[in-house]
């Protein structure tokens, strides 16, 4: 977790965090004194190769990061509330796919129980302060907000990549042109 950091990332997710346990020991690896244990190498990129002082790169370590811990599973789900009470990380993420997957749902995002596990997380981040973040949104900007969402996704790069060229592929493969030109085409 702490090699993005050094390389100057923004932030981090962990996925799959299930316990306040797990929480702690995210918390601890990524945070410097008095948040965390975080080893000081301001050698790296983060550190301006040793030109930043080193109460000013702690602060930063500490202030400017952000952390993501990702809650996906029922166990995750029961734990939230221990999670989101531990201090020093940023958001909750709920992570819908997995989630329904876990409960023997694949790919039902807006199943009334995932629904529900979602509405837990919001409440358990809103309750300890925390931000939430999650794909898959159901509402609109301003609802969203209300219900402590900072970050949420507009649309799937993957998703919208894969329909462009399908749509691409599909209307040049119907083409009367390419039609005829698959006629040169040697047979197998």
């Amino acid at each position: 977790m702490l090699k993005p950091f050094e390389c100057d990332a923004t932030g981090i997710m962990v996925p799959h965090v299930t316990s306040a346990d797990e929480a702690r020991e995210v918390v601890r690896l990524c945070r410097c004194y008095p948040m965390g244990q975080r080893p000081l190498d301001g050698g790296n990129v983060d550190g301006g190769f040793c030109r930043t002082p080193l109460e000013e790169y702690v602060r930063y370590c500490n202030e400017e990061k952000f952390i993501i811990l990702q809650i996906e599973s029922p166990e995750a789900v029961e734990q939230v509330d221990a999670i989101a009470a531990v201090g020093g990380y940023d958001f909750l993420l709920f992570g819908p796919g997995d989630f329904a997957h876990r409960i023997g749902k694949v790919g039902q995002i807006f199943d009334p129980e995932v629904e529900n596990a979602r509405r837990k997380v919001e409440v358990a981040a809103a309750k300890h302060g925390k931000m939430c973040m999650a794909v898959g949104v159901p509402g609109t900007a301003s609802e969203l907000l209300a219900r402590g969402y900072y970050l949420t996704n507009l649309a799937s790069d993957v998703v919208a990549l894969s329909t462009a060229f399908s749509d691409r592929l599909t209307e040049f493969s119907s083409h009367p042109t390419t039609s005829a030109w698959s006629a040169y085409q040697p047979k197998p």
